[in-house]
């Protein structure tokens, strides 16, 4: 935050009055923080500062040291915060440096605190159905770039490269990869479909070899959404 402003403002002629007021008493009145015009930073004393902006929008500030660095913090804007809810909430904080503690730091802890208080009453379906509806045309355009490579890859067309690729990274002879995305390779689906058959049979063998306690329907937790409407736009 660049406090520049505040120097200009308070000894301009229109100001000057004002300003000598304001640096003799140290603190603000309602009516002045109301009639207030920017670009400017007033003092209110105790380390809270009035920014006024071009626009003449305004916002509190409390301005602190602690360790012997200078941290500016955000009270809020004016008229929803008041000034003597501004002083109020600088008094918190003062108390707080004077304990050695960042207001910023303590802030930031009861922002996270009330996160994780939310996200308690939320599972793990609740936050990735948040995040898809959120993202889903990104989510789709990935797949869809992926299923491109992937179709790519299965092309008998392509395999020479595909070796030649394989043996780049693994620097082995591409002769060893004749088997690589061919039928001899493990099964991949050119829609990236899953193997929900395959994956349930895996499911039940873990509930039958006593690793778990109960089996699942892996078809009812399943979206094939995504995937499906990417592949329609392949065709």
């Amino acid at each position: 935050m660049k406090w520049g402003i505040e120097k200009p403002f308070l000894h301009s002629p229109r100001h000057r009055k004002w300003g000598s007021a304001m640096a003799r008493i140290g603190k603000l009145s309602a009516v002045e923080v109301a009639k207030a015009k920017g670009p400017a930073v007033l003092h209110d004393g105790g380390g809270v500062y009035l920014r006024v902006s071009a626009s003449g929008a305004k916002s509190w500030v409390f301005r602190f040291q602690l360790d012997g660095k200078r941290r500016d913090m955000g009270l809020g804007p004016f008229p929803d915060i008041s000034l003597a809810e501004a002083r109020g909430r600088a008094t918190d904080h003062r108390k707080q440096r004077h304990d050695g503690i960042d207001p910023l730091d303590a802030k930031e802890a009861q922002r996270q605190a009330r996160r994780l208080a939310v996200a308690k009453g939320r599972t793990f379906r609740d936050c990735a159905a948040e995040f898809i509806d959120k993202n889903r045309a990104a989510i789709v355009d990935f797949m869809e770039d992926t299923m491109r490579i992937e179709r790519w890859y299965l092309d008998p067309k392509n395999h020479d490269a595909v070796a030649e690729i394989a043996s780049r990274i693994t620097k082995q002879p591409p002769e060893r990869f004749g088997w690589l995305f061919t039928k001899a390779d493990y099964y991949r689906n050119p829609d990236m479909r899953p193997d929900l058959d395959a994956l349930q049979k895996n499911v039940d063998m873990t509930k039958d070899l006593g690793f778990v306690k109960a089996s699942f329907d892996v078809k009812a937790h399943s979206d094939l959404s995504l995937i499906q409407e990417a592949a329609k736009r392949l065709k």
